[in-house]
């Protein structure tokens, strides 16, 4: 009887141990939802994968750093507007950034911009 009463007892402690581990407080579910919308880029690695120069790299982390500050700003939004302005975001850069990269390094950069926002489950 002692035996089985212990076993309860232990299955029960770690039943509520792993129930416990899985559930993150709001607050840090918020951060990490938050964190997910800083879209962080190595600059000299997409230089080298796109082709950019000199002039065309200062452009674009001046545009980038602009970029970021909207996505922090739709995910500090309310769910309903997020959307939306992560699309004015995303517009505003590719905007932006047509006037300085050629057609491929354009077309290339979108397509790296789309798949990163779609692999961070941020739809628009």
């Amino acid at each position: 009887m002692k035996k089985i009463v212990l076993t309860i007892a232990a299955l029960l402690t770690i039943t509520s141990i792993n129930a416990n581990n899985n559930v993150k407080p709001e607050a840090e579910q918020r951060k990490a939802e938050i964190e997910n919308y800083d879209i962080k880029v190595n600059e000299r690695r997409l230089a080298v994968t796109l082709g950019m120069d000199a002039e065309q790299m200062e452009y674009f982390v001046n545009v980038h750093r602009t970029f970021r500050r909207d996505m922090r700003r739709a995910a500090k939004a309310e769910p309903a507007k997020r959307a939306q302005l992560v699309e004015k975001a995303a517009i505003r850069e590719l905007k932006q950034l047509k006037y300085v990269f050629s057609e491929e390094q354009y077309r290339n950069y979108a397509m790296l911009l789309n798949t990163t926002l779609f692999n961070r489950g941020i739809n628009f």
